[in-house]
């Protein structure tokens, strides 16, 4: 409490109230309280109880108690303002005499406080990034144990289609193409894109409206790299002259192979957990994906093996090398 309302509240005075004859309330300014007995009484209490015992002046007292509460909170807000205006008056005067110094250090004083918490809030909203070093993701370990097993005589990899890929450069309208060429398919419900098939050689295309197309045929890279230039001229007589061929690229070969053993596929896919998918409730084939060497294989419970992921005839049959000495173990 600061001295102003401590001086405020010794100047107003307590308003109380006695009981007496009945309970009927006496005024504290008209009636002081009662001891020894009741003896001392005020005139003016008598001289009401005398009357007919009434409330005196109830109304009045409580007017001068509002009264004392509003002019207290006014001494002390009052108070409150002229000790903050001497702080800054203080300030001032300590300024102009040179001590820069002891003057900012009581304002700092008020707004340390605040200045404390608003770091700390903005600490917590928006913190500092700190650096943190990328290091490079490490190279994928060997998935399939080195062997220097030779696959036997009678297992060989057999290839049988080729996958590639070509652009002509142009935008294609697909139903001109589609009414245009006669082997031709095309049906926007089921596929956006237009299906040509060449007899021969034998190939089939697969032509997208951006100009993108891939072929599958024959082993032979030249072989099939004349059938995408077919499938580029057919496009450039269906109404598109500005198409050309260009970006010829081979994706992968996919070849097949005989064992010449079965093979539990459900122990296969037990073991290696990592590598192998088996659903025998969708396929009765075994997925098998190894990323050293990268290749995909289709494994079947009869010994039949599957290969594809590979641009090179030689990389299958590395891959087929590799995944040999595994298979053989779970044969039956």
């Amino acid at each position: 409490v600061s001295p102003a309302q401590a001086v405020a509240e010794q100047a107003t005075p307590r308003p109380s109230f006695a009981m007496a004859d009945g309970g009927d309330a006496v005024g504290a300014e008209t009636a002081e309280p009662m001891s020894n007995g009741g003896d001392d009484v005020g005139a003016e209490a008598l001289g009401a109880l005398a009357d007919g015992g009434g409330v005196v002046n109830v109304d009045a007292t409580m007017a001068d108690v509002d009264g004392a509460d509003a002019a207290r909170a006014d001494a002390g807000d009052g108070a409150d303002i002229d000790a903050l205006c001497a702080l800054f008056d203080d300030s001032g005067q300590k300024e102009q005499a040179g001590d820069d110094a002891a003057a900012g250090s009581d304002v700092d004083s008020l707004f340390g406080c605040l200045a404390s918490q608003s770091s700390v809030v903005g600490d917590a909203v928006a913190p500092t990034p700190e650096k943190v070093d990328v290091e490079a993701a490490p190279t994928p370990e060997e998935d399939l144990p080195p062997t220097d097993l030779a696959l036997p005589s009678g297992v060989e990899v057999v290839p049988f289609t080729m996958i590639a890929k070509f652009d002509v450069r142009c935008e294609v309208d697909m139903k001109k193409v589609a009414f245009a060429l006669r082997h031709a398919e095309y049906n926007p419900r089921k596929h956006g894109s237009i299906t040509i098939r060449l007899f021969e050689p034998r190939a089939t295309a697969l032509l997208r409206p951006s100009g993108v197309a891939s072929i599958t045929g024959p082993v032979e890279p030249d072989v099939l790299k004349a059938c995408a230039k077919k499938v580029a001229r057919l496009v450039q007589r269906a109404g598109h002259p500005e198409a050309k061929f260009a970006a010829f690229k081979i994706n992968g070969i996919m070849a097949k192979a005989n064992l010449g053993f079965p093979v539990r596929l459900d122990e296969l896919a037990a073991r290696w957990r990592r590598n192998a998918l088996y659903e025998p409730e969708l396929y009765c084939g075994c997925v098998f994906r190894t990323y050293r060497p990268r290749a995909s294989y289709l494994v079947t419970a009869g010994g039949k093996v599957m290969l594809s992921g590979c641009r090179r005839l030689e990389d299958l049959r590395e891959a087929l090398r590799r995944i040999y000495p595994v298979l053989a173990e779970f044969q039956h």
